[in-house]
């Protein structure tokens, strides 16, 4: 089953931001246009010089993170589709951003993220050491 973009349960999504990559599963599907997504873990399958790592989503192996507020039922999406250089691409946007403040309480802040279709191939994920 597959939604009207052709994205079915088990499809990835992917953030990439300054080299920093994130991954969403699509777990269930809404309708026709709206999908279930989680946030998924990172696999490492190479370096990348010279401080980064070459990954792939890490299928199944759910975790926590701060685009979406409860990772246990994950969040609902709508699904989109758009031209760019004459290639279609199917994506998600998140529309807010949760953070924990320093008095522990989740504190919901302004935030705009798209998220592609992954196509298979690893992407080169920075790792910043502190």
């Amino acid at each position: 089953m597959e939604n009207i973009y052709g994205v079915k349960v088990g499809d990835i999504f992917y953030t990439e931001k300054h080299y920093f990559i994130s991954f969403y599963q699509v777990v269930a599907l809404k309708g026709t246009k709206q999908i279930i997504i989680k946030a998924i873990d990172r696999k490492v399958i190479g370096k990348a010089e010279p401080c980064g790592q070459i990954v792939i989503p890490d299928k199944n192996n759910f975790i926590e993170c701060s685009y979406i507020k409860d990772n246990s039922i994950g969040a609902t999406k709508i699904v989109q589709k758009k031209k760019n250089d004459n290639k279609e691409e199917i994506y998600i946007t998140f529309n807010y951003f949760y953070n924990i403040s320093f008095g522990g309480k989740l504190r919901e802040t302004s935030f705009y993220e798209t998220a592609e279709l992954w196509d298979g191939t690893p992407k080169k994920h920075e790792v910043i050491y502190y």
